[in-house]
């Protein structure tokens, strides 16, 4: 691997740590901690999921999704309805507050990034979306070695 790539990379790291950070403010103003977003994100995606289901796909703990689910239900922000062919299945929604909620953060979140990319000279920003679409690209491609 090239100087070149190396640099790349270490540049995609040090963007994604400053992004968090740049964005962390966002989430200290709410009251649920990003972990849940994430979840609110997912059940946004696919209402009706799985506890099983939400835990596959977040990657986390099955017995952490259901202690979060917990909280955020307590809170108002989801629903839990028994599965109507399965009731040993229980279908997670997402409450109308959790959306809000959820709209607000987008909303915040790109406000913020509008305003940090707004200093960049218009054809850099041009240079940017051609890169970063390869780049998607060339992730989506099955994994070369």
């Amino acid at each position: 691997m090239s100087t070149l790539h190396e640099t790349l990379i270490d540049l995609f790291n040090d963007v994604q740590k400053r992004l968090h950070q740049y964005i962390r403010p966002v989430f200290q103003n709410l009251s649920l901690p990003p972990a849940a977003m994430l979840l609110a994100r997912s059940i946004a995606q696919e209402p009706g999921i799985t506890v099983s289901e939400l835990s596959r796909r977040t990657q986390t703990a099955k017995s952490h999704v259901s202690n979060m689910l917990e909280d955020m239900s307590r809170r108002g922000l989801i629903e839990k309805r028994p599965d109507p062919d399965d009731h040993r299945l229980v279908r997670i929604y997402l409450a109308e507050q959790a959306a809000e909620q959820m709209q607000q953060v987008r909303e915040e979140i790109r406000h913020r990034l509008m305003v940090a990319i707004s200093v960049v000279p218009d054809d850099k920003v041009v240079q940017m979306i051609a890169v970063l679409q390869d780049f998607k690209e060339a992730l989506a491609e099955p994994d070369q070695e």
